[in-house]
């Protein structure tokens, strides 16, 4: 019974990662390069695109919208450099730090931390394999802990203790 419960974990994990990683990158994508057109850069789309694409991989998007803006300042516009650096950092840090977590730990009601351990740890030791492979020894080692805390707080039945 306990090997039923872990072992639904472990789809439920890979898909919520995947779709969650899916969306998020695709609605930075969008989102960013709203930003660049607004921004008056060249081939918006173009940058939106790959900005969507390195998106699947956190910490990767803030290379592209800062080599953008370096771009931008470049090329004589340093407030629309400044605005989009800006606008980049917060939409970011709010996607990265909230929705992030909350889209591939959510399904499976992983709390927040293991989480973000999972995905900034994976990413760190195994690369883009580790986008799921890490979220997916976090959700196993919780499901654990959880297992361990149901047999301990749980008592047992009289019928069952040898003597």
């Amino acid at each position: 019974m306990r090997w039923e419960r872990v072992s639904r974990i472990v789809p439920l994990t890979i898909s919520s990662t995947v779709t969650g990683m899916g969306v998020i990158a695709i609605g930075e994508g969008i989102v960013l390069g709203v930003a660049y057109w607004m921004a008056g850069v060249p081939s918006p789309v173009t940058l939106g695109i790959i900005t969507g694409i390195m998106a699947l991989v956190p910490g990767s998007a803030p290379l592209c919208f800062t080599l953008v803006s370096v771009y931008l300042f470049a090329s004589g516009s340093p407030f629309a450099a400044v605005a989009l650096f800006a606008w980049g950092t917060i939409e970011l840090f709010i996607v990265d730090k909230t929705l992030r977590p909350r889209l591939v730990g959510g399904p499976i009601k992983l709390p927040f931390l293991p989480t973000f351990f999972g995905l900034v740890g994976g990413v760190k030791t195994m690369g883009f394999l580790g986008l799921f492979v890490g979220p997916v020894l976090m959700a196993l080692l919780v499901s654990i802990w959880r297992e361990w805390l149901r047999e301990v707080t749980t008592p047992t039945p009289p019928s069952t203790i040898i003597k």
